[in-house]
């Protein structure tokens, strides 16, 4: 399948232009890593992770 350029339409693209060019406001930016209550939690799970292999260690496999 080949990419056909179109032509532009002079309406659509005068529109396009006229929109307003303003920077997102932080209320619109999504949170990073699902914000910090996520981020805690798994810090949380994470550590308690790794203090159970650390008291773990030898015990499993002999």
């Amino acid at each position: 399948m080949t990419k056909q350029q179109l032509p532009q339409e002079p309406k659509s693209l005068k529109k396009w232009q006229d929109l307003p060019r303003n920077q997102p406001s932080k209320a619109a930016m999504p949170p990073v890593a699902g914000g910090l209550k996520w981020a805690w939690g798994l810090s949380i799970v994470m550590i308690v992770l790794v203090l159970l292999v650390f008291l773990l260690q030898g015990r499993l496999i002999p």
